[in-house]
């Protein structure tokens, strides 16, 4: 999904929502290439992003799940797959 100018607030700065378009296009872009390149397609490149920074009154979860759900990330073209953590609900460390 790209973002459009009336749903973000980038700045007031010419070119903003431009520039997030060429980041997400130029990530999602380098995932579908390294997914290509896979040799075993029964395991899938997997993509894990942490949202960190909760310790204020913002609403972290509905930024992270706008952000990293909707908005940074499009696997419709490329063989891979993403999810994302939050800090305040981590998955359990193994090690």
């Amino acid at each position: 999904m790209q973002p459009s100018a009336d749903s973000l607030h980038f700045g007031n700065y010419a070119g903003a929502l431009l520039q997030w378009i060429e980041m997400q296009n130029r990530l999602n872009a380098t995932l579908d290439a390294i997914a290509a390149q896979q040799a075993d397609s029964s395991n899938p490149l997997q993509v894990s992003v942490l949202g960190m920074g909760d310790g204020s009154d913002a609403n972290f979860p509905a930024i992270y799940s706008d952000l990293f759900g909707l908005r940074t990330f499009n696997n419709s073209s490329g063989g891979w797959s993403y999810d994302y953590s939050t800090s305040y609900a981590l998955p359990d460390f193994i090690g």
